[in-house]
């Protein structure tokens, strides 16, 4: 009764939000920023302003050009990001270039979808992350220069510090002295915020479990039932202590790695910078953690290198401060968090929120081959039997379910294959086990 009445609220919550969708793109009202990249580069007062209040322009400074250019192809629910190139000249004469980026609102191509953007709330939270917790010295974020949100219709308008930074393209994965990078990222990130009760960080809600409960009933085929109720234990349990701020979308295309020169530094000379806030809220720290694993590493570098990292991530905690997490304990709760990305990933949710449309299914999907030959070696690899169990699901069954599962995966992306069968011969070699000692025996 209680997932039937959720449903019909959802139903009814995304029916009348499509009615504000429609105005809003049929009239088009006037907003305290640019709505679209055009408007952008046409409001030069607006931009000026905008950057003198952020502090990248000095008084008296004018820009005297501007110029700008989509970066990213656009997809359902990304946000439009454009490089924005400006010229200044300083009463006395001087010029400066400055570069910037621009995120505006997706131009969702149905209703629907702006509906579910509006739901979702990504644009606010988003906007509590910069205008609160990024201020503070040392968050892992690129500087804002501006930042605001049209609640009612979803309506973003974010410019940014435009880092030289490497990126790592996701179907490459990411080698390993850029994990230890971002490991050490994460654990800045969750030391900040552990246990962190303050306002800022109550502003980023989590989804109430009733919708979870309702979303993993709409799932379909033969294993749902099973799926659903390790969904719905596994979001249960990202909610239990420790809880810090999460990214909540910590993979590799969604990190830049900047140089760093401090004393501190990685010896690779680089740190790393989250970009892309909308999915963060409070939940399990390790989750973040778990993301990145197994959506960022191949299937070899994760095997070899995962329980060195997830080590490299207690000692970050230890040396930031936080205490009573033992080592064991944070990898009981990296597999069980392991759930979750699968939940999230291989069923029709993303972030356990209402993105279930199907253009934002193909959207996610242009990561879908390595994804998939990650994931599939992940569920080959991963003690189900012993999750499961641990969050009182039949194992046994979960197990069988998951195979059913890839046996698909591999269908849809014969590519995994390979990844299917190097993962078994592993487990048949060394048992069941993620985040494992690397046996010695294979080095030689």
């Amino acid at each position: 009764m209680a997932a039937h009445l959720t449903g019909w609220m959802i139903r009814l919550t995304i029916f009348l939000l499509q009615g504000v969708a429609w105005l809003d793109r049929t009239l088009r009202p006037d907003r305290a920023f640019p709505r679209d990249l055009p408007q952008l580069l046409d409001r030069r007062d607006w931009l000026e302003a905008s950057l003198r209040r952020g502090g990248l322009l000095v008084d008296g400074e004018a820009l005297v050009a501007v110029a700008g250019r989509q970066i990213k192809q656009q997809e359902a629910f990304r946000s439009t990001v454009a490089a924005i190139d400006c010229e200044t000249r300083t009463p006395a004469g001087v010029t400066r270039r400055l570069a910037i980026f621009a995120k505006l609102s997706p131009v969702a191509t149905s209703l629907r979808e702006h509906a579910v953007y509006i739901l979702q709330e990504n644009a606010v939270k988003e906007t509590t992350v910069y205008q609160t917790l990024a201020k503070a010295p040392g968050f892992p974020a690129a500087r804002a220069y501006h930042i605001d949100v049209h609640r009612p219709s979803g309506g973003f308008c974010l410019l940014l510090e435009r880092l030289e930074a490497r990126e790592v393209p996701e179907h490459e994965g990411c080698p390993r002295e850029l994990a230890e990078v971002a490991i050490d990222a994460f654990a800045s990130l969750h030391a900040r915020h552990w246990a962190d009760e303050t306002t800022a960080a109550r502003d980023l809600r989590r989804t109430p479990p009733a919708v979870v409960d309702w979303l993993s009933r709409q799932l379909q085929g033969p294993d749902a039932a099973l799926f659903g109720a390790m969904l719905r234990e596994a979001w249960a349990a990202d909610a239990t202590a420790p809880v810090a701020i999460q990214h909540a979308d910590a993979r590799v295309g969604n990190l830049l790695f900047v140089e760093d020169d401090s004393p501190t530094a990685h010896p690779c000379g680089r740190r790393a910078v989250f970009i892309d806030w909308q999915a963060a809220r409070r939940g399990k720290a390790v989750f973040d953690v778990a993301y990145f694993l197994v959506l960022s590493l191949e299937p070899e570098v994760r095997r070899r290198h995962g329980l060195e990292l997830l080590e490299r991530y207690h000692r970050a905690l230890l040396s930031h401060g936080v205490a009573d997490y033992p080592l064991q304990t944070l990898l009981e709760d990296a597999r069980m968090s392991v759930l979750l990305v699968l939940g999230f990933v291989t069923l029709p949710l993303m972030s356990a929120e209402a993105s279930t449309t199907q253009a934002n299914q193909e959207g996610i999907g242009a990561l879908g081959a390595a994804w998939a030959r990650r994931m599939v070696a992940v569920v080959e690899e991963l003690d189900l039997v012993d999750v499961g169990t641990r969050c009182d699901i039949d194992g046994a069954a979960l197990r069988d379910a998951f195979r059913r599962s890839n046996d698909g995966a591999v269908r849809d992306f014969p590519v995994a294959m390979a990844d299917r069968q190097a993962a078994q011969a592993f487990v048949a070699a060394h048992g069941a086990g993620l985040f494992r000692p690397w046996p010695q025996s294979m080095d030689g």
